[in-house]
């Protein structure tokens, strides 16, 4: 990822890494546009990855040569080109991680949900792993758990909404 770290320009690089994902994938966009202007960069090898040898030469050199105005046309085709396959696997991206992250917030709602509640039922000789003596209460707790653990994320979701909407 050293790449990455001196495509931004930033100092040691670290604190890159520390940023939501999103804003990650934007300095990324970002970091390749400042490439695709200059010609330079490691970060144009990779996102040009089906542009012809060619046009991707072409990139590099844009800024050692005279272009006529079809010449330039050309290359702004070819950046737009380039720049919609980053959007594109950027996109991908962000919603992978979105739904990958979105699968962890459930399970570990539901998973604290239900240790808490068994946590709580312990001291009253009541378990929810206890279902054999015909109790609705441990398959009230049971689905309270889940339900919870369900609608977990969507609360916290409004609740950072409302608390930090500037």
């Amino acid at each position: 990822m050293s790449v990455f770290q001196r495509s931004i320009g930033t100092g040691n690089g670290a604190n890159i890494y520390s940023l939501p994902y999103q804003q990650l994938c934007g300095q990324v966009a970002n970091a390749l546009r400042n490439q695709l202007e200059s010609g330079e960069g490691d970060l144009l090898e990779i996102f040009a990855y089906n542009v012809p040898p060619e046009n991707l030469e072409r990139l590099k050199n844009q800024n050692t040569q005279n272009l006529s105005n079809e010449e330039q046309s050309d290359l702004s085709i070819i950046k737009e080109q380039v720049l919609n396959q980053a959007e594109i696997g950027l996109d991908d991206l962000q919603i992978t991680l979105a739904k990958f992250w979105l699968k962890i917030d459930y399970f570990f709602s539901i998973v604290i949900a239900f240790i808490i509640l068994e946590f709580l039922l312990t001291p009253a000789n009541k378990s929810v792993f206890n279902l054999s003596d015909g109790s609705e209460n441990e398959i009230i707790a049971l689905l309270v758990s889940m339900i919870s653990g369900f609608l977990a994320p969507t609360i916290r979701n409004l609740l950072v909404n409302i608390l930090y909407k500037k």
